[in-house]
């Protein structure tokens, strides 16, 4: 994903000691792939 790329390298270049990945999702009603979108960004993001 080459935005996410775009993103990580943003978040580098602020040379940040601490970098804190963080999401509100809170599940209402069945789980499915469009509500644990958040979840796989920011790990995507993570990695």
């Amino acid at each position: 994903m080459h935005w996410i790329k775009r993103i990580v390298d943003e978040i580098l270049a602020r040379n940040d000691l601490k970098i804190v990945i963080h999401t509100g999702k809170t599940p209402s009603g069945p789980i499915h792939i469009g509500a644990e979108r958040e979840q796989f960004i920011c790990s995507a993001i993570q990695r």
